[in-house]
């Protein structure tokens, strides 16, 4: 009982934690990260290809300004690779929010569902500001109040059929018989039964 009272205080507040479901934010982060970093490995490759021709065209006529050249490109090289090692951490982090915002929402529904499940009276399904999908929000809340009306409906409809049976006579007329089974034949559409 402790543990669903934290649950459901949890649940009508802003969440805390980023890693809500760990296994796909850092899986979509990391494959985020790879592609960014495969895409863009080729520019330090294409400047120390083109660092490597300018010291080869310049040879052996200016040793000096061959010594710095490489010694420049080695300089430039590893800071690209220091930038390109900071550029895909700062995606990775940011890509920790970005999927918070998605993650956040599905957690939710999820949390909602097993309220539902657990027979939990529920209010309304709504999400933080910022996060995505609030039309999923406002299609749930839609899809449960449905749901609820129809239960209404066929709770007046087993009242109405209980009322019938109950008042039946012994030798029920052909308009009784065909009034009951028109309340059960409602019913059993409503339930997808025919």
């Amino acid at each position: 009982e402790n543990i669903q009272a934290s649950k459901t205080k949890y649940l009508n507040q802003g969440r805390k934690t980023f890693l809500i479901n760990p296994t796909f934010q850092i899986r979509f982060s990391l494959l985020v990260c790879f592609f960014i970093t495969f895409s863009t490995l080729a520019y330090p490759l294409l400047v120390n290809d083109i660092i490597t021709n300018i010291i080869t065209s310049i040879g052996n006529d200016q040793p000096d300004l061959t010594y710095r050249l490489g010694t420049l490109k080695g300089t430039i090289i590893m800071a690209l690779v220091v930038y390109q090692v900071a550029f895909t951490m700062i995606i990775f982090i940011c890509f920790i929010f970005f999927t918070h915002k998605v993650a956040g929402p599905i957690y939710k529904i999820k949390q909602y569902m097993k309220q539902i499940e657990l027979g939990e009276n529920i209010g309304e399904l709504f999400f933080r500001k910022g996060d995505y999908f609030p039309d999923l929000a406002e299609s749930f809340n839609s899809m449960i109040n449905t749901i609820k009306e129809d239960k209404k409906e066929e709770q007046v409809l087993l009242k109405d059929l209980e009322n019938l049976v109950t008042n039946l006579p012994s030798n029920p007329s052909s308009e009784q018989i065909e009034e009951l089974k028109s309340k059960i034949e409602n019913i059993n559409k409503r339930n997808g039964l025919l």
